[in-house]
């Protein structure tokens, strides 16, 4: 810790698109750098993708995004288990992070929700993980601290519901932004509607676009 403040209050820039890491940054670390907002790289961006038509009935639920304990899997697990009985099917990727802890988690899946539960152990090609995204109709993510923020946006551009704790920076941001994000606190298996959906695609598409972050990075290399 000693060595991160010494390190990290001499950095001159802060470079990220989340204004509540940055405070953090000079709360825990004395950071003074001159903040940058930028995006960073495309898979923080809105992807397009073709919503196939569901052909079932069944709510597809996503939670988490990888076999680290940082997802706090097991509270969600808890939060949903009340709704275990109804038709509900449960995707986990569990292809990056730690495997044993990705082990360990897909057998607590299973003895919970038994045949509901779907751990995703291999990775696959961006095209078939957001058709699969375009089949979630909930994604949990219980994050303690700014997380997942690629398959945030990209579920917002799909106009999924999510829920994420309200203390964190990723919350705050999207909120503050104008999404309708609910929170995991609150957690119950109601999604947005209709018109809160056309709402967070249509501001995922003009917030989270190329040119944006093309403006971003010339504006960042530019100084």
């Amino acid at each position: 810790y000693i060595l991160r403040c010494q390190i990290i209050s001499r950095i001159g820039h802060l470079v990220s698109y989340l204004p509540g890491d940055i405070l953090l940054a000079r709360q825990y670390f004395n950071a003074k750098g001159i903040y940058h907002e930028c995006f960073l790289y495309p898979s923080n961006l809105y992807k397009h993708t073709e919503l196939q038509k569901k052909i079932t009935t069944d709510i597809g639920i996503l939670v988490g995004n990888s076999a680290t304990p940082s997802n706090n899997h097991l509270d969600i697990f808890r939060k949903l288990l009340i709704h275990k009985a109804k038709d509900i099917n449960i995707y986990c990727p569990l292809s990056y992070g730690k495997s044993e802890y990705g082990k360990y988690i897909e057998a607590e899946g299973k003895i919970y929700f038994g045949n509901k539960f779907h751990a995703l152990l291999d990775f696959m090609p961006l095209k078939n993980y957001l058709e699969l995204l375009s089949n979630i109709d909930i994604a949990i993510f219980a994050h303690d601290r700014q997380q997942a923020m690629g398959n945030i946006i990209s579920l917002l551009g799909l106009g999924k519901t999510i829920f994420l704790r309200k203390n964190t920076t990723s919350w705050e941001f999207l909120h503050n932004l104008g999404f309708f994000i609910k929170t995991f606190e609150e957690f119950d298996l109601k999604k947005i509607t209709q018109e809160e959906v056309s709402h967070n695609i249509m501001k995922a598409k003009s917030v989270f676009s190329e040119e944006v972050l093309s403006t971003q990075l010339n504006n960042l290399f530019d100084k």
